[in-house]
């Protein structure tokens, strides 16, 4: 989840292996930028979906770039720095009321 950011803005495509109960997976889901392989979902089979999700996204070179495409457009939307300090000051000024 860390590295996540800098994924989308490097415009890759995301395969995250955790919890998808995280608003990492959420955000990766929704935004269909990648793949989520939760291991308490899927158990002992986790690493072999985690196999055909790489091996899916290695022989698609346009589903790669798709994902990748969407990862760069939510991360310009939604965490750049300038987007995130704009909402940040929107939080301040509503507690501090002005």
């Amino acid at each position: 989840p860390v590295k996540l950011y800098g994924i989308m803005a490097a415009a890759r495509p995301v395969v995250m292996v955790g919890p998808r109960a995280s608003e990492s997976a959420r955000t990766i889901e929704e935004n269909r930028m990648g793949v989520v392989i939760d291991p308490d979902e899927e158990g002992a089979a986790a690493a072999e979906g985690l196999v055909e999700v790489l091996r899916a996204l290695r022989a698609d070179p346009g589903a790669r770039r798709r994902m990748g495409e969407r990862a760069r457009e939510v991360f310009r939307a939604r965490f750049e720095r300038g987007v995130c300090c704009a909402e940040w000051e929107r939080e301040i000024r509503e507690t501090i009321g002005g």
